[in-house]
């Protein structure tokens, strides 16, 4: 049953019975208190039913009922169990994705890897230093390299799905807060790291930095004398830009083209010892094993000031054959191929946020991974493939892609390509934790040891929350079970408020706050009439074990929370309401007929005859009844009388008497009524002041409404004829200029504002 209908039920008696104490009986009071209402059958509710106070479905029972299910306490640990054969994550701290996906990108690197393994802390001066000044042992490192080396151990052989690398990111003195430029992390890091590993011994682990490393000049050729000027120079990566092209190809023919110097940008050549026009152009002579292609996508915009991120889309193939671009001295034309081994992207269309992510090859297996801070994805198949998601989640609007030849990738995100030499490849690499140096393999050990022993303790505290919670949800079930009234006849039950046992039953495992029934009391300390859709009933041997448990109240036990005296009030307020709402229809349909005025009639304040309904409330109701405190039985008219915003404290057909105690002379603010509809009024303001059709408006009034269009009419001729002579000033426009001795000065406040507002 819908609640409005047990709205209306519950009072429909009141058209029956005079409201007084001997009519109203004690049916009249149980309906009221919608005490004969049946109660709801398990299953049939959807939802709470508001209306029905026996109603407990809905409430959030059906969690405590239910059967608990037979997952393992220990699944959820499972969740951080690294599994078999898998690669672990890096944990986001914050913004710190750029360097996750570039530890990612290194430590795929099995070369670097190898390198970073055999690094020996007693060959580097930092170690040393803290170790002599006893600041740390071999076991805590403190530079940046020994906290690369005991993370990268971490990653290859920790038991932990994903790994923190607070300790490194500390080491670099990075706020984990904050997202840097990861280009230029990238190229300060490699720069760190070159410096670091000079003082090692191990050839692998001091030229680490050499398969990174490539060869190029700047060649500068007069355009006179043919002599070049070449200017040598390492790179670890070469910075493409995108603007403007489509394949990498372009983007690699436009770092190596020729530049014309002319005009003011002339050469100044030292044979010809004048300025001459010349070209200018860069000449690769050797790459690295590992080439790192870096896409300008963020460039600086002039106009605006600031960075900007490109999104043009770039295809890129999977296998690249650079010689031919190597400079013709130094190359045989011969294949130098390169195949792809990762993608970086970022994600967002800002140049100083967004999110980096790293697709990057298994040198091992050749299959491809998709690293994105703890989240480890394998792709399928061994050819990586950028979708959709990857390119339209940071939520920028993508131009459709072209259909790719075959061997190609396109990405609108990529910021760094990775190439490795195929010739690399091809060498092996094995990673045993037995092979780590002896101070590694016990760090390694302790964190695993570590891991152990939280998720020992963890699924012995689920498996105790697990006993507790068992025991808890059979004692709220038991409650329950007992919480309906079995018999409507009986007096063996009790009020509890709605809202405490929604909040029961949501946080029964945790902190319930006392019983709070104060909201439903009537001003006699009794369940109010309108609280019962707030209400439940629930039986009395229930309600104790509440009270026992939670405490709090007060107790609202029975025919003894009842109210008589309210719902006297009540009747009469419904009874009062349901007139009003007939003498309403009424009133409004004869006002539309327009009805015969010929007959005896009155004049009515156009105000009070808008807000009456309010007015003949707040006169007969108490202030809280008359604000539509009733749960809706005649809900619509009390809608509309809500919907007024007039004044009403003063008396009806108080706004049409004036200051001398007469009927105002303003035919506009009064309408004239037949005496059938004045009756009517009368019922509700007995007292109200009467003024029948042939009541004569105030004179003193007339006199004086007459006197003020007299000077109304005078103040418009003043204000034309100002405005015909000072339109200047009136507009502010057209000034005629100042002459000494000529002018007055005058308050734009106090004087043109309000002569501007007068002549308008």
């Amino acid at each position: 049953t819908k609640k409005v209908h047990l709205d209306k039920a519950a009072w429909a008696w009141c058209d029956s019975v005079d409201v007084d104490l001997n009519q109203i009986n004690d049916e009249n009071i149980k309906s009221s208190y919608r005490l004969n209402v049946q109660k709801c059958k398990a299953g049939t509710c959807r939802r709470n039913c508001r209306g029905n106070p026996y109603c407990l479905f809905g409430l959030g029972e059906a969690r405590w009922l239910a059967e608990p299910s037979d997952e393992s306490e220990e699944e959820d640990c499972d969740l951080e169990i690294r599994k078999p054969n898998t690669f672990v994550g890096l944990k986001n701290l914050g913004a710190t994705c750029y360097v996750n996906s570039l530890l990612q990108l290194w430590f795929h690197n099995l070369a670097f890897r190898q390198a970073i393994f055999s690094w020996n802390p007693f060959e580097d001066a930092g170690e040393i230093t803290e170790m002599q000044n006893g600041n740390s042992t071999i076991n805590s490192p403190t530079t940046v390299v020994g906290h690369l080396q005991l993370l990268f151990a971490l990653m290859q052989f920790s038991k932990q799905k994903s790994i923190d690398p607070l300790a490194f990111i500390k080491a670099l003195r990075l706020e984990p807060s904050t997202q840097q430029d990861a280009q230029e992390f990238s190229q300060l890091f490699i720069s760190l790291l070159e410096d670091s590993l000079k003082q090692q011994s191990n050839p692998s682990v001091q030229n680490l930095i050499n398969n990174f490393r490539g060869e190029y000049s700047y060649i500068t050729r007069c355009s006179k004398c043919h002599k070049e000027s070449v200017s040598p120079s390492l790179f670890c990566e070469l910075e493409l830009n995108v603007k403007g092209h489509k394949t990498l190809h372009e983007s690699i023919k436009e770092f190596l083209k020729e530049e014309k110097l002319e005009g003011v940008n002339m050469y100044s050549c030292n044979v010809c010892m004048e300025k001459q026009e010349a070209t200018r152009f860069i000449s690769l002579h050797k790459l690295p094993i590992v080439l790192n292609l870096q896409l300008m996508r963020f460039i600086y915009d002039r106009q605006k000031g600031h960075k900007k991120k490109l999104n043009t889309s770039i295809q890129f193939p999977d296998t690249l054959d650079m010689s031919i671009y190597l400079d013709d001295s130094q190359n045989e034309r011969k294949p130098l191929m390169y195949n792809l081994t990762a993608v970086l992207i970022h994600k967002g269309p800002s140049a100083y946020s967004g999110h980096y992510i790293a697709h990057i090859c298994d040198q091992t297996t050749g299959t491809w991974y998709k690293f994105n801070d703890e989240n480890v994805e394998k792709m399928e198949g061994k050819k990586l493939m950028l979708g959709s998601i990857d390119e339209n989640e940071d939520g920028v609007k993508k131009v459709k892609q072209p259909r790719l030849a075959k061997g190609y990738l396109a990405s609108s995100n990529a910021y760094m390509l990775v190439y490795t030499a195929a010739s690399d490849q091809e060498n092996q690499y094995s990673f045993e934790e037995s092979d780590l140096q002896p101070h590694l393999r016990e760090q390694v050990k302790k964190a695993n040891d570590a891991f152990d022993a939280l998720l020992a303790e963890t699924k012995e505290q689920k498996k105790v929350k697990r006993v507790n919670g068992k025991a808890h949800r059979e004692e709220i079930a038991a409650i329950l079970k007992i919480l309906p009234v079995n018999n409507q006849e009986d007096q063996d039950w009790d009020v509890i408020a709605t809202p405490w046992l929604l909040h029961w039953l949501s946080n029964a495992m945790l902190y319930v706050d006392n019983i709070d029934n104060r909201k439903l009391l009537c001003p006699h300390g009794k369940l109010h009439p309108d609280q019962v859709p707030n209400a439940k009933y629930i039986s009395s041997k229930a309600a104790t074990v509440l009270y026992e448990k939670y405490g709090g109240g007060p107790r609202l036990q029975s025919y003894m929370a009842l109210c008589k005296d309210c719902v006297i009030r009540k009747c009469k307020s419904v009874r009062l309401r349901l007139r009003i709402t007939e003498d309403h229809k009424d009133i409004t349909n004869l006002l539309k007929q327009k009805e015969d005025l010929e007959g005896r009639c009155f004049w009515v304040g156009k105000r009070s005859l808008k807000v009456w309904r309010r007015k003949a409330l707040l006169k007969h109701l108490d202030h809280e009844e008359s604000l539509g405190s009733d749960s809706g039985e005649n809900g619509d008219d009390a809608r509309g009388i809500k919907s007024d915003d007039e004044d009403y404290d003063e008396e009806f057909n108080e706004d049409i008497k004036c200051v001398h105690g007469n009927l105002i002379h303003e035919v506009s603010a009064r309408r004239l009524v037949s005496e059938h509809i004045w009756s009517k009024l009368k019922w509700y303001f007995p007292d109200c002041t009467e003024y029948s059709s042939d009541s004569q408006p105030c004179e003193m009034c007339e006199r004086k409404a007459a006197h003020g269009q007299e000077a109304l009419d005078l103040h418009r001729q003043q204000a034309q004829a100002q405005k015909d002579l000072l339109p200047s000033l009136l507009n502010g426009k057209s000034r005629p200029k100042l002459v000494n001795d000529t002018f007055h000065v005058v308050s734009a406040e106090k004087f043109l504002k309000p002569w501007r507002k007068f002549i308008k």
